[in-house]
């Protein structure tokens, strides 16, 4: 048992220890963000002892999760659109290249991590893919054509001029599907033609039969994301392909992302790849790509405590931000250049390894957890060359245990909150004689 008067320790070691370990138990909140799990602010008990199981409070988490965004260019064919070039060779497409490209593909994977097959708690969510068509995109900054795939020189007025609506049953087919275009630059299609794993296999597929039809296909997928810690697990897939000709003639960029929302309450955005799953970035998961850079100069201003904590106790890798980060989080997609990510994303870009070229080497870091070498560069299942793309699901397994504290940590931890809770407790008596004493009579002799 642990006790105050037994512990040769002194109270106010004690005391540095207890507000060390909350403090180091606030941060552990963000730390879930770091790899392909974000966000971390949905609604849910909090669990302080991991006992290494799967809990309601992860569930909760994960209900609501974007994971990747893919978007990339397929020919008339349906097979990817991809011109390629020497290592050093002007990635610009030629016009005949680019009269190749027929239609984009987007694909929005939510729920990482799983291992059971549907059905999941899937209604009460709101999955949208949103397009601005407007917006210039200037590629004349090296550094910002590296690493974003080009520069938004006006974020404040990056609005969507697409946004495509779905609800998915929680057999993870189709619900409800809303495309909404207020500027009138999405137009010419007919008709969005639906598909899950049971019509794909009634019907055949001929992705540009009617030129002017959206694809819509929605299922349980092997999770594309290529990184050892979600290998042999699925995700919840969205995949559309839409035809060049329902963009505007002449459309050369498109700024993509996506959002997660419940009860009309946006919970999760993905945009350029894993950026919001950094922990430094996850105030950007509530808020539309316009207010990006306003919120991320305000906070490095201004830290939230968490945050300050952070870089006090020497977190600068996760939490400290680089001249660069202060650009809103959107997917850069341009028919000018060659697909590859930072040029929106194939399915088969290690992008890990190709964010830490350009200076964030977190995720590289983390994809070095299984322990194997060389580390993984190709996912774990081929994809496929046509619709829907990502490959079949993994079969049912049980999930792996999450990491959990030794027994000895946990008593260790148990003491120091102990402690802490001691000498608050102490406080606040000590504070209420403090206030109480001016109101109580004093006895006057005789």
């Amino acid at each position: 048992m642990f006790s105050l008067t037994s512990n040769p320790i002194s109270l106010g070691t004690r005391l540095q220890w207890g507000l060390m370990g909350m403090a180091l138990f606030l941060l552990a909140l963000p730390l879930r963000a770091s790899d392909h799990a974000d966000p971390i602010s949905l609604p849910g008990p909090i669990e302080l002892f991991d006992d290494g199981k799967p809990d309601s409070a992860a569930a909760t988490r994960q209900a609501g999760n974007t994971t990747d965004l893919f978007v990339f260019p397929i020919k008339d064919d349906g097979k990817l659109a991809d011109f390629p070039r020497k290592e050093g060779e002007d990635l610009t497409l030629e016009p005949t290249e680019v009269a190749q490209i027929k239609a984009l593909v987007v694909i929005l994977c939510v729920r990482p991590g799983l291992t059971k097959a549907p059905p999941l708690e899937l209604e009460p969510y709101t999955y949208s893919i949103n397009m601005d068509l407007r917006s210039r995109v200037l590629f004349d900054k090296k550094d910002e054509l590296a690493r974003y795939g080009g520069s938004v020189p006006e974020p404040e007025k990056i609005n969507p001029d697409v946004t495509i609506e779905l609800q998915l049953n929680n057999d993870t087919t189709l619900k409800k599907q809303t495309i909404k275009s207020p500027s009138k630059l999405l137009n010419n299609f007919d008709n969005v033609r639906v598909y899950n794993d049971a019509t794909l296999k009634e019907r055949a597929y001929d992705p540009l039969k009617d030129a002017n039809s959206i694809n819509l296909y929605t299922g349980y997928r092997d999770d594309p994301f290529i990184f050892p810690r979600f290998f042999g697990t699925n995700i919840v897939s969205m995949v559309m392909i839409i035809p060049i000709s329902c963009f505007p003639e002449g459309q050369r960029d498109w700024l993509v992302w996506a959002t997660s929302s419940k009860g009309g309450k946006q919970i999760d955005h993905v945009g350029r790849s894993l950026r919001t799953q950094n922990p430094r970035f996850d105030l950007l998961n509530t808020l539309p790509p316009k207010d990006h850079v306003a919120a991320i100069k305000n906070e490095n201003a201004h830290p939230s405590l968490i945050r300050d904590l952070a870089l006090k106790f020497g977190m600068d890798s996760m939490f400290f931000y680089r001249p660069w980060d202060f650009t809103p989080d959107v997917m850069i997609y341009s028919d000018r250049f060659n697909i590859g990510f930072p040029n929106g994303r194939r399915l088969t870009d290690d992008v890990a390894a190709l964010l830490a070229r350009n200076g964030d080497t977190l995720l590289l870091e983390l994809s070095y957890k299984s322990g194997k070498w060389p580390r993984a560069t190709t996912n774990d299942k081929p994809f496929r060359d046509e619709f829907p793309y990502l490959a079949d699901p993994w079969p049912d397994k049980d999930p792996a245990p999450g990491p959990a504290l030794s027994a000895t940590n946990k008593a260790k931890l148990a003491a120091i909150f102990g402690a802490l809770v001691v000498v608050l407790l102490l406080a606040m008596v000590g504070g209420w004689h403090i206030i109480r004493s001016p109101f109580v009579k004093r006895r006057v002799p005789g």
